[in-house]
């Protein structure tokens, strides 16, 4: 599975000629106006620190300002998250109810909502085990887990820490100037003759089997996703609510 998750993170990356990064905005995320609501995100999630945790760690795929224009025709440094089954569950819900969602026009919070509330199972199915569903430093942040495979109680302190830190990077284009987009592994891109493909099955392929048509559309949805980009509709592109 784990070997599953770094392929498709590498096809992204080879497709968009992109790296991993490490990049942090701590100090603007701690004096920002969202702080509090965080905080209280964090304690519904069970979070058992007297401070919440800021210092999220790498990007799946990180653009500079050359790259992203050779792939998007324009912009500047960009960040990509791929987000794969065990991103979609119950406590990703519970961060997608933070307000400042709704100042990310591009960000796809319903298609979110509904992906957490139909593929539960599959997040199940991977990652119910091992260091999907729970490891030190998740313990250390949301207390001890309960049974692998069981969300009631204590639940996963892993899927909690993933959850919460998926929200922190979503709020990073509102902390400094750089363009974020998430794209996810049921997103549905439809090609010719009424035909679709979810982005999961397209990257499990190697690079050199995915067709010029499956970048072309790949690319224009993760353009659309873009935080910087307030009015584009990729309808033809991706099926939406599935």
């Amino acid at each position: 599975m784990n070997t599953e998750r770094k392929q498709r993170e590498n096809h992204l990356r080879w497709i968009l000629g992109g790296k991993t990064l490490s990049f942090n905005c701590r100090k603007e995320l701690l004096s920002s106006r969202w702080a509090s609501e965080i905080y209280d995100i964090y304690k519904q999630l069970g979070g058992i620190l007297d401070d919440f945790p800021s210092r999220i760690g790498q990007w799946d795929v990180s653009l500079s300002q050359s790259v992203a224009v050779d792939n998007f025709g324009s912009g500047g440094d960009a960040l990509i998250e791929l987000d794969e089954e065990q991103h979609f569950n119950r406590y990703r819900c519970i961060t997608l109810k933070a307000t400042f969602y709704g100042e990310l026009a591009s960000f796809p919070r319903k298609e979110y909502f509904q992906y957490c509330k139909n593929h539960e199972d599959a997040a199940l199915r991977k990652a119910a085990h091992g260091g999907f569903w729970t490891n030190n430093s998740s313990e250390k942040q949301f207390g001890q887990a309960g049974i692998n495979g069981i969300l009631d109680g204590n639940g996963s302190p892993r899927w909690k820490q993933r959850a919460f830190y998926d929200m922190l990077k979503d709020l990073t284009p509102l902390l400094v100037d750089i363009s974020v987009a998430r794209i996810s592994v049921w997103d549905r891109i439809f090609l010719e003759k009424n035909t679709w493909e979810t982005v999961g099955d397209v990257l499990k392929r190697d690079p050199g089997k995915i067709s010029m048509k499956q970048v072309e559309v790949l690319k224009r949805l993760i353009s659309c996703r873009f935080s910087r980009n307030k009015n584009c509709n990729s309808e033809h592109e991706v099926e939406r609510n599935s």
